[in-house]
């Protein structure tokens, strides 16, 4: 079998739609790809992980297991198959050392750059016969809505691995070693509707509800980018609709009784992301005292919130990070050590009792219009994988 070429592989799977929780597509491209190339049925596993997502699912987690052909740590080799919607109809266009949409869409490099390297590392291992430890590849489902597939994949099955690559973000010399955490909270404000022009008094503007308390939010430093006494976080309201999620509001001649905000609160500490959120409630729990009707009564506040995922850091001896560190510097790069601002289903892993280092493979301006994909990087995170391989076999 001769070698593929790295970007016909990214080019591929950059023109296959697969928006969180309609990953199908992907996954069975995955699956024929690999078998194409001769690796068993019996070494590919779709999981039940849809069974527990709460959320519609057209396929599971996929796995694809190989057996060491030499001593060395089990190692699980992850990206996520979903994009956001914004990529729907993406076409790329390869423009030097890029790769851009053709029309105003996003592109999907995140994370069809992943997904990519890794099947470009499954091939380099049956061509060049790689030396290589027991890996095993996950392709997870529903990234961008929760991490849900590495939320609810069976642990079991990834127990044995000593740790982990996960593949997302731009720079495939920067390890992501931390992620924040992150609180999602739901506001739903009943107020009470009355004519607007004849009685307004006798109504209770759930819309003006919502308004003051995210002028407490704001005022009080709790929206954004949030520093309280050395802590840093961040917040962010990013819907308010009606109980059906449309339109908030019937007529402007109405007093508007109800209102539902989604909003999210982070941090990499997880005390401190739960003041943040505490802080949202306690605003929309006073504001809704401020503003009665003409005989006293208030709007009711419902707050609801959750843990998405914790934060998680690994540990500075932790044996991924010098293989990383190691496996850069052997391919003449210097290693760069950082935090992540965003959510990774690293966070996951790491509840899960696997202890997982994310790299890049060249996504830029990602859930974007003109997101674009560095093909520089994503090349050189298929060399990085395939030194970080080889290392690790004894």
């Amino acid at each position: 079998m001769q070698s593929i070429d790295r970007i016909t592989v990214l080019e591929n799977l950059l023109r296959l739609p697969g928006k969180s929780g309609e990953e199908h597509e992907v996954a069975e491209y995955i699956i024929q790809t690999c078998l194409g190339w001769g690796i068993s049925p019996s070494q590919i596993h779709v999981d039940d992980a849809p069974s527990r997502i709460p959320l519609p699912c057209t396929t599971g987690n996929l796995f694809i297991s190989f057996p060491g052909s030499c001593s060395g740590p089990q190692i699980l080799i992850s990206s996520h198959m979903d994009t956001v919607p914004l990529c729907a109809g993406a076409k790329p266009v390869r423009v030097g050392d890029k790769i851009i949409p053709e029309g105003l869409t996003a592109l999907g490099g995140d994370n069809r750059t992943g997904v990519a390297a890794m099947l470009c590392l499954i091939q380099a291992i049956i061509v060049k016969k790689l030396p290589h430890s027991p890996l095993v590849f996950l392709f997870l489902i529903r990234e961008e809505s929760g991490l849900q597939g590495s939320r609810f994949l069976d642990p079991k099955r990834i127990h044995k691995c000593s740790y982990g690559i996960n593949l997302d973000g731009g720079s495939c010399i920067e390890g992501t070693i931390a992620a924040v955490g992150a609180n999602r909270f739901s506001v739903e404000i009943q107020g009470k509707a009355s004519h607007a022009g004849v009685h307004p008094e006798k109504g209770i503007s759930a819309i003006m509800v919502a308004a003051l308390a995210m002028e407490k939010v704001y005022r009080g430093g709790w929206f954004g980018k949030v520093t309280h006494g050395g802590k840093t976080g961040s917040s962010n309201i990013g819907i308010l609709s009606d109980s059906a999620g449309g339109a908030v509001g019937q007529a402007t001649n109405v007093v508007t009784d109800f209102v539902r905000l989604k909003g999210e609160c982070r941090s990499m500490d997880p005390v401190f992301m739960n003041d943040i959120t505490n802080a949202h409630q306690m605003a929309f729990e006073e504001a809704a005292k401020e503003i009665p009707d003409h005989e006293g009564n208030c709007a009711l506040v419902h707050f609801q919130k959750q843990c998405e995922y914790q934060p998680f850091t690994l540990s500075r001896d932790c044996p991924v990070i010098s293989l990383f560190e190691n496996s850069v510097k052997a391919l003449g790069k210097t290693p760069l050590l950082k935090n992540g601002r965003g959510g990774l289903d690293a966070n996951w892993f790491f509840e899960h009792g696997v202890s997982s280092l994310t790299i890049g493979a060249g996504q830029n301006q990602i859930h974007a219009v003109g997101e674009w994909v560095d093909l520089n990087q994503y090349q050189g995170a298929c060399e990085l994988l395939e030194e970080m391989i080889s290392k690790a076999a004894t």
